[in-house]
């Protein structure tokens, strides 16, 4: 018979993560604003830049969200199957800046960004979830899985809308606000992602606390090193191109 295990969440990461998320979101969004003054080769390294700054910081919040849940097992991540997850993020981040890095964007464009955007977080959360090493079972909950996908896609296309709709173009912090809406979908869906999955331990050596392993340490360190260089790039493309 199994047994779900119990977890919970550190809350300075669970908050750190959503902050990673919305700052990323802002240089996206930062970026944006350059695509549409500049055209060819140029444009085409801003939204390279962009949605590197983008894709990674959402991994990032992935990422550091795994390390804020804490259960009574150690866990380790696959290599080969982490980087994988980072090309997912960054086809969001391209598909991101794509839309909003346009002039005119049609509702049809906003949708199917929306949706794309949202298919490239959640394939980015799943992906990285089965990178996971334990001695546990992995699951989910059908509904819960449908609800993150919606979510994301929802909250995504709601973003987009805002950064491009022109009844928005007067609004003040329409920058920060975009980028709050569209940097909250990325935790939201990743947070109700996790309360989809169920973490099963038939034969699991349960430890006696919720640790964080010195693996995952290490881990958070260098995604948060990874996050201030990536997140870093706009400012030296500002200077490159400049």
């Amino acid at each position: 018979m199994n047994h779900q295990m119990n977890t919970a969440y550190d809350p300075i990461l669970v908050t750190l993560s959503w902050v990673v998320a919305i700052v990323a979101a802002y240089a996206a969004v930062g970026i944006a604003h350059r695509l549409r003054r500049t055209t060819g080769r140029e444009r085409q390294i801003w939204q390279f830049g962009g949605a590197a700054a983008f894709g990674f910081g959402v991994w990032a919040m992935h990422f550091i969200g795994m390390t804020a849940l804490k259960m009574p097992i150690l866990v380790a991540y696959d290599p080969a199957i982490t980087i994988l997850s980072v090309v997912f993020a960054f086809f969001a981040g391209w598909i991101a800046i794509g839309v909003i890095g346009q002039e005119n964007v049609k509702m049809q464009q906003i949708l199917l960004g929306g949706t794309l955007l949202g298919a490239g977080i959640g394939a980015m959360h799943y992906t990285g979830m089965f990178a996971m090493r334990m001695e546990a079972g992995l699951g989910f909950d059908p509904i819960m899985f449908a609800v993150s996908v919606v979510v994301a896609v929802s909250i995504s296309s709601l973003g987009l809308w805002i950064m491009t709709a022109k009844q928005f173009s007067r609004l003040k912090g329409r920058g920060l606000i975009t980028a709050s809406v569209v940097g909250s979908a990325i935790p939201i869906m990743h947070y109700v992602g996790m309360a989809a999955a169920r973490f099963n331990a038939e034969n699991a050596m349960m430890m006696t606390r919720l640790p964080i392993a010195s693996d995952n340490i290490l881990l958070l360190n260098s995604v948060m090193i990874v996050s201030m260089l990536i997140l870093s790039f706009p400012i030296f493309l500002n200077w490159l191109l400049d």
